[in-house]
């Protein structure tokens, strides 16, 4: 069957406080445009996606991802201050063909109220073994931590780690674009742009309190955008390259656990490179569940900066290991 042909639409009710409903397009993509029988890159399986499109101008941005384990329901934050969470739809063989229930809530500060420009800028998302979600924000650097209920409900945050001096003075957009909960509760955060002669700045927050400093060195031209802790403790990592001259790419790379120690100079191992041909965009979100197969499906998002030259791209891969 022609995927190109398959179109779903879908709305949702409006929620209080929200000026209208949701409505959003999914349009199930092909991995590469110009060879549909493409299924594989590097250790990936490509296994469904969906373009994204919606009028409702609260929508777009999507910059971090969780997915619920049974890969039912996501949970996606925008760089504009909203949750968006919606439904996954699969065919008979678990491809990802589109997506229903979508709904969109403000994010909210300390004080329970909605957050206004420049403290909107929301980047990633972990979600904690205690089902909290963990939220790494930029121009106004930090770290919030919301209720499991909070994409669906008013739900205030509460301050995370305290920040350090070095995080408060990264670029206005360049901050904690990576963020994930190591297999021992430690929070892994990496910048995109706080360059020092080792890497990019990275710190390591565990609970009791403790910090450590890491660096990361992505590949040249690459910034880390999200990463993922695998049940095995090894962590994937998403890179993005968005060059005028280059080009946009994708790079998946894999940290070991045992890498990840504090004062570390990090070097993943590239096990995914993706740029045009193959569809691609401004990829910011990753997110992973194992199967009833015990394999590996990650799913990652692309932020469209609210532009009519880019796509909310969602797409499925199984890990090949």
């Amino acid at each position: 069957m022609c995927l190109a042909l398959l179109v779903g639409i879908v709305a949702a009710p409006a929620l209080a406080g929200d000026t209208a409903p949701l409505t959003v397009t999914a349009s199930p993509v092909a991995l590469n445009p110009d060879d549909p029988n493409q299924t594989t890159i590097g250790a990936l399986e490509y296994r469904g996606g969906i373009a994204l499109s919606s009028e409702d101008l609260r929508f777009g941005g999507l910059s971090g991802l969780d997915v619920s384990a049974d890969g039912a329901r996501i949970v996606a934050i925008s760089d504009r201050g909203f949750w968006f969470t919606a439904r996954l739809e699969y065919d008979a063989d678990g491809r990802l063909i589109g997506l229903s229930e979508p709904k969109i809530t403000p994010l909210r500060g300390l004080d329970g109220h909605r957050l206004g420009f420049p403290w909107t800028d929301a980047e990633d998302i972990a979600r904690l073994d205690d089902g909290e979600y963990a939220v790494s924000f930029e121009r106004h650097h930090r770290i919030w931590i919301y209720p499991p209920g909070a994409p669906r409900r008013r739900h205030s945050a509460r301050n995370g780690p305290k920040v350090p001096s070095a995080m408060a003075s990264l670029p206005p957009n360049g901050g904690i674009e990576t963020l994930t909960e190591l297999a021992d509760g430690t929070l892994l955060a990496l910048s995109e742009r706080g360059a020092t002669f080792r890497g990019l700045r990275g710190w390591l927050f565990g609970k009791t309190g403790k910090m450590g400093r890491v660096a990361y060195q992505p590949a040249e031209d690459f910034a880390p955008t999200s990463a993922f802790t695998l049940a095995n403790g090894d962590v994937l990592v998403l890179e993005r390259r968005f060059k005028v001259f280059k080009g946009r790419g994708t790079r998946l790379t894999l940290l070991t656990k045992a890498s990840i120690t504090p004062g570390a100079l990090l070097r993943g191992r590239e096990i995914a490179f993706m740029e045009s041909p193959l569809t691609i965009d401004n990829f910011e979100g990753l997110a992973a569940r194992r199967n009833k197969a015990s394999e590996t499906l990650l799913l990652i998002v692309s932020d469209d900066d609210f532009s009519s030259f880019q796509r909310s791209l969602l797409m499925q891969f199984r890990l090949k290991r």
